[in-house]
C-alpha cells in the first residue's frame, strides 16, 4: 500500500505526547498560581498585623490603656481592616478569627485556624531585636516565646526549629502577639 505525501492529521502518539505537554503546562502553572497567591496571603496577614496595631495604638493612645480594646467598637468606628471585617467579626487571611484583649498597658491581638506553613512563617517573622521593640511576647499553641532579658522557655526572636515544633499539623494553629 502506497500513502501519498500529503497525509493529513496526526496519529494518536503525537496526540498522547501534545495533550501530556499541555497537562504538564496546566499543572506548572496552577503550582505557579497557588504559590504567588499563598505569599500574597502570608503578606496580607504580616500587613493586617501592622495595621491592627497602628488602628489600636492610634485609638487607645489617648486613654493610655487598652483595657477597653474592643473589636466591637474598631468595626463600629469603621477603623478596622475593611478586609477583616466579616460579620461583626474580625477574620485574617486564611478566614480565621481574629480575636483582641487588652490590658493596662498592652494589647493581645489572636489569630486562629492558620496552617502550619503558615504559622511557621508568622512564627518566624521578624520584628525589632532590642527593649524597644512593642512586641512584648509570642504564643504559638501555649508556648511563650520572649525577649533574651525576660525569663521564658523559648526566645524572641523565634528559631525555625522551635517553632516548627510549637505549630501543628492541619490547620488549628493560634498565634498570639502581646504588644505594648
Amino acid at each position: 500500500m502506497k500513502f501519498g505525501g500529503n497525509e493529513k492529521g496526526a496519529t494518536m502518539v503525537e496526540v498522547i505526547m501534545t495533550l501530556g505537554v499541555i497537562g504538564a503546562l496546566g499543572v506548572g502553572i496552577a503550582t505557579l498560581v497557588t504559590s504567588m497567591y499563598d505569599r500574597y496571603r502570608v503578606s496580607r496577614i504580616g500587613a493586617q498585623i501592622e495595621e491592627l496595631k497602628k488602628t489600636i495604638n492610634n485609638r487607645y493612645v489617648a486613654d493610655g490603656q487598652y483595657t477597653d480594646i474592643s473589636i466591637a467598637t474598631l468595626i463600629d468606628e469603621e477603623i478596622a481592616p475593611k478586609d477583616m471585617v466579616n460579620n461583626k467579626k474580625l477574620s485574617h487571611a486564611y478566614k480565621g478569627e481574629v480575636t483582641l484583649k487588652g490590658s493596662a498597658d498592652s494589647y493581645e491581638i489572636t489569630f486562629s485556624d492558620l496552617p502550619q506553613r503558615i504559622c511557621v512563617e508568622l512564627g518566624i517573622m521578624n520584628w525589632t531585636v532590642d527593649n524597644t521593640s512593642d512586641l512584648v511576647s509570642l504564643d504559638i499553641n501555649g508556648k511563650d516565646f520572649e525577649w533574651p532579658w525576660v525569663t521564658g522557655s523559648y526566645k524572641l526572636p523565634a528559631q525555625m526549629a522551635d517553632v516548627s515544633v510549637a505549630c501543628k499539623s492541619g490547620s488549628a494553629n493560634i498565634i498570639k502577639w502581646t504588644f505594648q
